[in-house]
């Protein structure tokens, strides 16, 4: 929750980000220390600056601009003070540390670069290739026997590749307290950007029998395409892992308050722990079922999405539908829900 007030000592806007239950009580920045130094660039001449209160616990964003535009004002109180929570260790300990993001990712682009070589190398016959004496003519030849193999062999290497390609957007755009300029941002469709990100894993659902139902959109949204595609395939690949085999995933699309775009999937997946739903967005922690399913996860799909849909000024929240359990299998699924907020229009 985000409260303001104008102090008229220091003609600043105060923001308070605060607990549902907290009591709206702005004090002074004076108390504060702020430092110039600290401030967070929102715009030409215009910074904030986010502090904790160490004895209260609260969160504030300090504007010297002396925004009269309260719409525009609260949309970079939000922003700032998300951006601190993301990046500030004193807030949460728990969320891993950039180093650890990143030895994460160059090892999975190792494995993933080592199967699609593998995979080529298999379906060339490395051996007999190396001694074709042609070996344009060998593979041509080779083609021709099993077009059809060859067809979902280049689909598959192109999603490693493109998950490659995520994996260094993630640590490149994870980096500790960076900021997307807005020249980096542009008008996408929504439904190109669930169509692009999914048709990788098209011929993967159709194994599982998942069918996923992308409705018709005509809303775009004010995004980093980059990232946002990223986002994309790490909630795709949550769902091949987790969802019931033979069921749908449901993707729709609306607008919030004329400012947001949010894009929310609803699925039956492994059962969401209160725990999870609590803690889950935080990078490492997996449920016990999500580990059997998956032994080599490491937990940081869902912080990733998290932490990109803040880069993009909007957010990621998940929840259980419903508190029904399905035990199927030995493993126990729910209804579920994954949301993804974006802008709707160019931010300020």
């Amino acid at each position: 929750m985000i409260f303001y007030c104008y102090d008229i000592k220091t003609r600043a806007l105060i923001f308070k980000y605060s607990g549902i239950d907290d009591h709206h009580d702005c004090i002074s920045s004076r108390n504060l220390n702020f430092k110039v130094d600290e401030a967070c660039i929102c715009g030409k001449d215009r910074y904030f600056i986010v502090k904790q209160n160490e004895k209260s616990g609260r969160i504030f964003a300090i504007c010297f601009d002396n925004i009269r535009v309260r719409k525009e004002a609260v949309f970079y109180a939000k922003h700032t003070i998300q951006m601190f929570l993301l990046s500030n260790p004193i807030i949460d300990t728990r969320h891993n540390i950039y180093e650890e993001i990143v030895k994460t990712s160059i090892h999975n682009t190792k494995n993933l670069n080592a199967q699609i070589t593998s995979k080529i190398l298999s379906y060339l016959k490395e051996e007999t290739l190396s001694e074709a004496p042609d070996k344009v003519k060998y593979i041509e030849k080779l083609l021709e026997k099993d077009i059809k193999g060859f067809a979902r062999e280049v689909l598959s290497i192109l999603r490693m590749s493109t998950q490659i390609s995520n994996e260094y957007n993630v640590i490149d755009y994870l980096k500790p307290n960076i900021q997307l300029k807005k020249s980096e941002f542009g008008y996408k469709r929504i439904h190109s950007l669930l169509v692009i990100a999914f048709y990788q894993f098209e011929s993967d659902f159709k194994n599982k029998n998942i069918f996923i139902r992308i409705n018709q959109t005509n809303l775009s949204a004010f995004v980093n395409y980059n990232t946002v595609q990223t986002m994309l395939t790490h909630i795709y690949t949550n769902a091949l892992r987790y969802c019931l085999p033979n069921t749908d995933v449901n993707i729709n699309t609306r607008v919030v308050s004329d400012e947001y775009v949010e894009i929310k999937f609803t699925m039956r997946s492994l059962y969401l722990t209160d725990e999870i739903i609590k803690e889950g967005c935080l990078n490492g922690i997996r449920c016990e079922q999500a580990k059997r399913i998956h032994e080599k996860g490491t937990g940081v799909g869902l912080g990733i999405v998290h932490a990109l849909s803040v880069l993009n000024k909007g957010c990621f929240v998940y929840n259980r539908i419903s508190d029904t359990k399905y035990e199927i299998d030995n493993y126990i699924y729910s209804d579920n829900y994954f949301v993804v907020t974006l802008l709707k229009e160019e931010f300020y």
